[in-house]
Formats: structure tokens, sequence, C-alpha cells
């Protein structure tokens, strides 16, 4: 899977379609099997995607990952991490 279109994305006015310069990444129905807050998600994810991943490198050199009560918070960042970027952590 290739990667992503780099952020920042921009919702456009009438939250029909999400943006990157002049390019198109989105197109939203709003209505129809979508809602507007769909479409700020869209909009949010390069740089939700960017803070999980800082997340997840700062909280592996806090031990994270060896502690019995931290390890599955930080597994299922690194699985929701990978599930969003098509690859590993």
């Amino acid at each position: 899977m290739s990667a992503h279109t780099p952020g920042p994305w921009k919702l456009n006015a009438e939250k029909s379609s999400v943006w990157k310069g002049e390019s198109i990444v989105a197109a939203i129905t709003i209505g129809r099997g979508a809602t507007e807050a769909d479409a700020h998600l869209i909009a949010a994810a390069p740089k939700m995607a960017a803070s999980l991943r800082e997340l997840i490198i700062a909280a592996e050199a806090a031990g994270w990952d060896t502690d019995a009560q931290n390890a599955p918070i930080l597994n299922a960042a690194r699985a929701a991490y990978a599930e969003a970027t098509g690859g590993a952590a």
C-alpha cells in the first residue's frame, strides 16, 4: 500500500470535500451515509496519525511495552496506527 497524501488536509466550506493544496483527497456526501462530523474527522486524519505516532514513541520510551497495565494501551495504539497507515507502527 502506498503512503497517504501528507497533510495538512482542508475541508471546503460546504464540507463536501477534503483537499490537499489543489488536489481533492476525499469527496463527502453529507446526509447520504456521511455526517459533518465524518468530514471533520477525515480532514484531521493526517494530524491525528502523526500525533498518535509521537505518543507511541513517547510511550515506548517510557517503558509502557513492559508495564502490565499500560502495555495493552500501547498495543492498541500501535494497532490503530498500523490500520490507519497500512503498515507497522
